[in-house]
């Protein structure tokens, strides 16, 4: 996990950006919210990286001494609080993609919705298994600047904020 203030200054413009141009998500298996990401509708076809998105995790990369062939996968999320019927004890417990790869997420601002870490893997508990008690591993709080790296194997998920918006970045690096 790594706090970069700094980077911060430089992304606040996303937000805004967001609202502009989303694509409403309202799914209850995993998360309500707004999504941006650049993946082309109609084709399916990725169209790379914003600067914004390639400086993240340039930075994340250097700094963490992984070693990453591609950015499979980025996109910003916005999260807002929901009214009490809505709010469930976690979002869907997810991995991104079934092939080997790092997971990270860009805290855009302070807020709540924290980011849940699981023991549980794709190894250990086989994707579709029922009736697991997940176990949980690290709890992540948004933190303006703030990223959280970690193996994509992991089972994760995200809670709903509460109190304030919830702005992310993540990736998928393989």
């Amino acid at each position: 996990m790594f706090d970069n203030d700094n980077m911060q200054d430089r992304l606040d413009f996303i937000v805004e950006m967001m609202m502009d141009d989303c694509q409403t998500i309202l799914d209850t298996n995993r998360e309500a919210g707004i999504e941006h990401d650049d993946t082309d509708d109609c084709t399916g076809v990725y169209h790379g990286n914003t600067d914004v998105q390639q400086t993240i995790a340039n930075a994340l990369i250097e700094r963490s001494g992984i070693e990453v062939k591609d950015i499979f996968f980025n996109r910003a999320f916005l999260q807002v609080p929901l009214a009490d019927p809505f709010i469930k004890d976690h979002n869907g417990v997810h991995v991104d993609i079934a092939q080997p790869h790092y997971a990270a997420v860009y805290y855009m601002n302070d807020s709540d919705g924290d980011t849940l870490l699981y023991e549980q893997n794709v190894y250990n508990t086989p994707f579709g298994s029922k009736n697991n008690v997940l176990v949980e591993h690290k709890r992540v709080s948004p933190k303006k600047g703030r990223i959280v790296l970690f193996d994509g194997a992991r089972y994760h998920c995200s809670t709903q904020p509460r109190e304030n918006y919830r702005c992310i970045i993540n990736f998928v690096l393989i």
